[in-house]
C-alpha cells in the first residue's frame, strides 16, 4: 500500500518511492561532500544514519549496551574511512 506524504516545499503530494529517491539523492550529495572534506556533510550523514545503525546493532546483539559499542565502533570506522579518501 502506497502512502502519500505532503511535500513540505511545494505542497504537492508525493509517494513513498519518490521520497525514497529524494533521500537517496540527498545522501549521495552528502557523501560527495563528505568525501571532498566537508565536515558538515559528514555530520548530517551521521545524524541521518546513526539510528539505523543502532537499531541494526541492537537486533543483532539483542543487548542495548553492546549495540551502543557497535554503533560507536562503526561511526569511528566511518570517520577513518572518510579521512583516507
Amino acid at each position: 500500500m502506497r502512502v502519500e506524504l505532503m511535500d513540505a516545499v511545494g505542497g504537492a503530494y508525493t509517494t513513498n518511492s519518490s521520497v525514497d529517491r529524494l533521500i537517496a539523492r540527498e545522501d549521495a550529495t552528502l557523501v560527495a561532500g563528505a568525501k571532498a572534506g566537508d565536515a558538515h556533510s559528514f555530520e548530517l550523514l551521521v545524524e541521518r544514519q546513526e539510528g539505523k545503525i543502532f537499531s541494526l546493532a541492537q537486533r543483532m546483539t539483542r543487548n542495548r549496551e553492546d549495540a551502543r559499542r557497535c554503533r560507536a565502533a562503526e561511526l569511528s570506522e566511518s570517520v577513518h574511512s572518510f579521512e583516507e579518501v
